[in-house]
């Protein structure tokens, strides 16, 4: 090797990839924490590795939508960069809040740190901090996000079965229609009859010397009872029966209007998500946040007339999908 030419750098450590399941790769690495001796960050998480070298994951939370880039330890504090703006949390587990304003809501494009002072770069500014600074790693601690909800295909079935506009309700309507031909017009008379009638003769006789009235009485009663039942078809309704055609008028208005209540549900609850995410964005301290929790909050109560109370109730279930509490 020539006695101008740069020195090789060589390096004695190697990591083996974490198998703890489908992780996804490597972003950025931290070493020798005192929770960890060594911790990839991954796309849900970390990936962490102890003493005796066994690998376990750390599932994090997120902004809605972030992504992360970056991970860094100083001050005492893990630093974590997203495009979503920096994170800040004593350890690796958690919990992690938005730094303060203004690298807490922009995407940060570079972080590096020391003991010493951390350097973070946004798409507008470079910032750095010392230690016994405020800016930009003091830790706000916002109020926590209204939950997302239910998928909106639960919301749309919720809805449709609450009004009543399910499809299977149309065709049923369409199939007991066509069905009605086949039905009998079943016609029944009961006929009633009573007859009474009585009669009264007078008589004599001369029996023995001696004069005799003779008195005759006659009564007869009779009850008639008649059930005549018929039965017929009219099989021309087989064929076609008028009243599909007040059905079918009947089942485009339906249609029409189960259209209407799915494009209302499906437009208020992608307007709330981007609401929650705007509020996502945005520092604790903005005077927008207020005005967007409570527009969150209107957009659910509109979701919950339209369900009948069901999405009031997806949102506290411990068991559905997206939520992490009421409003």
């Amino acid at each position: 090797m020539p006695a101008d030419a740069p020195e090789r750098t060589r390096f004695s450590m190697r990591v083996a990839l974490p198998s703890v399941g489908d992780v996804g790769l490597p972003v950025d690495a931290l070493f020798d924490l005192p929770e960890a001796e060594v911790a990839l960050l991954v796309p849900s998480g970390f990936a962490v590795r102890g003493p005796d070298g066994s690998w376990r994951v750390l599932r994090v939370s997120w902004p809605p939508g972030a992504t992360p880039r970056r991970v860094a330890a100083a001050h005492g504090r893990r630093l974590l960069a997203t495009d979503a703006g920096l994170l800040l949390a004593p350890e690796l587990a958690g919990p992690w809040q938005r730094a303060a304003a203004p690298v807490g809501s922009d995407a940060v494009l570079a972080l590096a740190a020391t003991q010493d002072e951390v350097i973070v770069a946004t798409a507008r500014e470079v910032l750095r901090a010392e230690p016994g600074e405020d800016a930009p790693v003091t830790a706000t601690a916002p109020a926590p996000l209204p939950p997302l909800g239910p998928d909106v295909r639960a919301v749309q079935r919720a809805a449709l079965a609450y009004l009543e506009l399910e499809p299977g309700q149309a065709r049923s309507l369409r199939a007991r229609a066509g069905r009605r031909g086949w039905l009998p017009l079943v016609t029944l008379r009961v006929g009633h009859g009573r007859d009474d009638s009585r009669s009264r003769a007078y008589d004599q006789s001369f029996v023995s010397g001696a004069l005799r009235d003779l008195h005759d009485w006659d009564q007869e009663e009779s009850d008639d009872l008649s059930i005549e039942a018929a039965v017929t078809w009219d099989l021309g309704d087989v064929v076609f029966n008028p009243d599909e055609i007040d059905v079918s008028r009947e089942l485009r208005s339906v249609i029409a209007l189960r259209d209407d209540v799915l494009d209302e549900v499906t437009q208020t609850c992608f307007e709330r998500r981007r609401t929650i995410a705007e509020l996502a964005a945005r520092d604790a301290s903005d005077p927008e946040v207020g005005a967007l929790r409570l527009r969150a909050a209107e957009l659910a109560a509109g979701i919950d007339a339209w369900t009948g109370g069901w999405y009031t109730r997806a949102l506290r279930g411990p068991d559905t999908p997206g939520t992490g509490g009421s409003e």
